[in-house]
């Protein structure tokens, strides 16, 4: 009766129904193709995981004897079964994962192997691949293989937007060739944000303290002479991985440039050898707190008995941070025992530095 009562008084619904139901019949048939679409495409993905995992089951079957011969030193390449041209990406991934993993002669066994499987082809070809993981495993194998006729190709792929690729193939470059590599890969590496620090640590440590010295202290006198001092921010940390006196001489450099507290910063946060105790000692009286509390926890590092003094004047700064690092390198000096911690906090009269002192003393038992 209601809906009569409606009709009769708004006679254009009666043109509109149709329409409606029409309309929510389409709608039925298009929310019922998705839906239908959705579970192919989960058996889709389904069957492909299979797939993959058999394949892999496969491969593993055949090829982790030949590795295992490798490893092992006991290879016959006259043995070496052929590869299957779909197991040649889980054959990359296995081999790329015991070359990080071996060193040695195992290490010429399992190059031999990817030789015979013609794998320096196949990874030349897939070098420019855009966006695909194939790729990423062709360029962490090149370095590897040591595939010098890649060379070209890996350092256009260190200009790569994406970081990873990027990584990888300043890393790969240092494999072929570290002496030619280290200058080009230090230049894109210290000019991007993207670049891990740990992954420059890691470089570095392969190429050695002897190939690493001059190219950084090449892009550190770039920067100084571009007053570039974020490039500086990520290249400082690099001196912990060159030789100790040029490193010196570099931050002696640095913090004789009028380039901002950050910088001076970062060079007490960078110092990690006792060589390098006298720098830190420049700044304890810095005038801008932040500063003084990295000089504070540099002294900590590399200090001794010489600095007690300048840490417990540091100990009634105004700035808390200065006041609790200060007291933590105390704690932290070479030969400091807690005897001798205990009696410097009985013979302090200021009453911020016996609440500091107190402070890493019930931390020190806590811990």
């Amino acid at each position: 009766m209601l809906s009569q009562f409606v009709l009769d008084y708004y006679p254009a619904l009666r043109e509109t129904i149709p329409s409606l139901r029409h309309l929510v019949f389409y709608l039925g048939v298009f929310a019922s193709l998705c839906c239908l679409l959705i579970i192919v495409q989960i058996l889709l993905m389904r069957a492909v995981i299979k797939r993959r995992k058999r394949q892999k089951a496969e491969f593993r079957k055949i090829w982790r004897p030949v590795f295992l011969q490798a490893v092992d030193d006991k290879l016959n390449i006259a043995e070496i079964p052929e590869l299957d041209f779909r197991h040649r990406k889980i054959f990359l991934s296995e081999w790329n994962r015991l070359m990080e993993t071996i060193d040695g002669n195992p290490r010429e066994n399992l190059r031999k192997i990817a030789f015979q499987m013609h794998i320096d082809l196949y990874i030349k070809a897939h070098l420019k691949i855009r966006l695909s993981t194939t790729r990423i495993l062709c360029i962490v194998a090149a370095g590897h293989l040591k595939q010098i006729d890649c060379w070209d190709t890996l350092e256009q792929l260190l200009s790569e937007k994406d970081s990873s690729t990027s990584m990888l193939a300043g890393r790969a470059l240092i494999q072929l060739d570290p002496k030619k590599a280290i200058d080009k890969v230090l230049k894109i590496a210290t000019s991007r944000a993207d670049w891990t620090q740990i992954w420059l640590d890691k470089l570095l440590l392969e190429v050695g303290p002897k190939v690493a010295t001059k190219p950084v202290a090449d892009v550190t006198r770039i920067a100084l002479a571009e007053e570039n001092s974020e490039r500086l921010l990520s290249i400082v940390p690099l001196f912990n991985s060159i030789e100790k006196a040029s490193a010196a001489f570099l931050l002696n450099e640095i913090l004789q440039a009028p380039l901002g507290d950050k910088i001076v910063s970062r060079c007490l946060q960078t110092l990690q050898d006792r060589e390098f105790a006298d720098l830190a000692r420049r700044f304890i009286h810095y005038p801008r707190w932040h500063v003084r509390v990295h000089a504070a926890s540099a002294l900590g590092r590399l200090g001794d008995e010489r600095d007690i003094y300048s840490l417990i004047s540091l100990l009634k700064d105004k700035q808390w941070w200065v006041r609790f690092r200060a007291a933590e390198a105390l704690s932290q000096l070479k030969g400091m025992t807690p005897k001798e911690f205990r009696k410097i906090r009985e013979n302090v009269d200021d009453h911020y530095a016996r609440d500091i002192l107190d402070y890493i003393i019930m931390e020190r038992a806590i811990a």
